[in-house]
C-alpha cells in the first residue's frame, strides 16, 4: 500500500460527536507489528504517524502541490528516484513497478 490516506486516529478525550478524527496523510510503509499499523507522513502537521485505521484515496491535486512546495522549502533536488525497501524504482506513471538494475 503506498499513496495518499485518510488516517483515522483514536483522539482522547473523545469529542462530543464520538467521531474518529481524521488526518490526511502520505502512506509510508508497514510498521510490522502484528495490528497491521502503517506508517504516515501527517500532512497537516508534517510528523510521523501510525495507525492500523485508514483509507487509501486517489491523490488530489492539492497534496501533489503541498508536496512539491515541501520539496521546495526544503531546497530538494527536482529528479528524485523513488524505489521501494529492495531498490526497485517506482514506475511514476502508475502501472507499477520497474524492474530492478544493479
Amino acid at each position: 500500500i503506498w499513496g495518499y490516506a485518510q488516517v483515522y486516529q483514536d483522539t482522547a478525550p473523545h469529542n462530543s460527536t464520538d467521531l474518529a478524527q481524521a488526518a490526511s496523510a502520505l502512506v509510508l510503509g508497514p510498521t510490522g507489528n502484528v495490528q497491521g499499523s502503517y506508517k504516515f507522513y501527517n500532512l497537516d502537521t508534517g510528523c510521523q504517524i501510525v495507525a492500523n485505521q485508514f483509507t487509501v484515496l486517489p491523490m488530489p491535486r492539492e497534496v501533489i502541490d503541498l508536496v512539491h512546495s515541501i520539496a521546495d522549502a526544503q531546497q530538494m533536488p527536482a529528479n528524485i528516484i523513488f524505489t521501494d525497501a529492495e531498490g526497485d524504482i517506482v514506475d511514476d506513471d502508475g502501472t507499477g513497478f520497474a524492474p530492478h538494475t544493479d
